[in-house]
């Protein structure tokens, strides 16, 4: 049962973003975890380890933005997750979010995407009609993912990237900021510049 209390996982800069769009959808924060980190952040007690037992009856989210520590640290929870969708973010009525993942402020969802599980939707991102996004995908503010484009898990799209309608985007994939991706991008490439080619391999 989706609960009104969240826990969350991270006290940095995104998790504040996070905090933010929690607050606007008028969501009690009880406490935040991050491992390198104590005292406070905007009044809310950070803890730095993880207990399966504290608050169970809330609901938790993991506002790291990398994404390979956000599916990590989803991993070693046991609480139920929540999404949080920030009210100035537009999206069409049959758009599918997977749980734990974050739209936040000005993002755009056209018809007939899929969101995956603890997907981070940046500020004013855009995606178009028919998009597919997998699980622990980070699409970075400004971002603009044309229709029919699909986006492998874990990948990065980086700040201002255009996708360009009709691209597959491999898993682990990383597109560089300001990069325009006219053609499909293999997993695990890193791609830069405009038009994007590829600048190296994980």
């Amino acid at each position: 049962m989706e609960t009104n209390k969240v826990l969350i996982f991270g006290a940095g800069g995104h998790a504040k973003v996070v905090m933010d769009s929690l607050w606007a959808e008028q969501k009690s924060i009880v406490a935040l975890i991050d491992q390198y980190k104590l005292g406070t952040l905007s009044g809310i007690p950070i803890f730095n380890a993880y207990d399966a037992n504290f608050s169970k009856d809330s609901s938790f989210i993991v506002a790291l933005g990398d994404n390979k520590a956000r599916a990590h640290w989803v991993s070693q929870i046991s609480h139920r997750f929540t999404t949080t969708i920030h009210p100035t973010a537009l999206l069409a009525p049959d758009v599918q979010i997977g749980e734990g993942s974050m739209i936040l402020h000005r993002a755009i969802v056209q018809v007939e995407c899929r969101i995956g599980r603890h997907v981070i939707l940046n500020t004013q991102s855009q995606i178009d009609h028919d998009c597919d996004i997998g699980d622990f995908v980070h699409i970075a503010p400004g971002s603009v993912i044309c229709g029919r484009v699909t986006i492998g898990s874990g990948s990065l799209i980086g700040a201002g990237a255009v996708i360009l309608p009709n691209v597959s985007i491999g898993e682990g994939a990383i597109v560089g900021a300001g990069s325009v991706v006219i053609r499909n991008v293999a997993p695990g490439s890193v791609v830069v510049g405009n038009p994007a080619r590829v600048l190296t391999k994980w």
